[in-house]
């Protein structure tokens, strides 16, 4: 979708770099998402403040919740190892060492490399 295969031929770190693009988008639109329902609650109130009105304008919702359905549809088809490591590393805002007493540094990079191949297979 976003990417030609070439990305997938590209090495552990452009890989990352771009798992982590999807990251951080899912975590700025899963906030917006939470915080509409109070956006929207200070624009119906007498007192608001125009920068307020500007920003609710900005937020499309209908975006926001595909790209949510988007990327949860793509970590659900995905095996539970690969899920866990995934959102772990790039979805949430889990501690850099969670994988610690879970698996062996060669292991734990063997199944964040074959993840992030696979999660970036369903995005071209």
């Amino acid at each position: 979708m976003i990417f030609d295969d070439s990305i997938l031929k590209s090495s552990f770190k452009v890989q990352c770099a771009s798992l982590k693009q999807f990251g951080n988008e899912y975590l700025r639109v899963k906030t917006l998402l939470a915080n509409h329902s109070i956006l929207t609650d200070m624009i119906k109130e007498q007192e608001t403040i125009y920068s307020m009105v500007d920003l609710q304008n900005q937020i499309n919702i209908s975006y926001c919740e595909n790209y949510v359905t988007y990327i949860d549809n793509i970590l659900n088809m995905i095996d539970y190892e690969y899920n866990r490591i995934l959102q772990n590393e790039f979805f949430t805002n889990a501690d850099s060492k969670w994988w610690y007493g879970i698996y062996s540094k060669s292991t734990f990079y063997r199944l964040k490399k074959k993840a992030m191949t696979i999660f970036l297979t369903y995005v071209i």
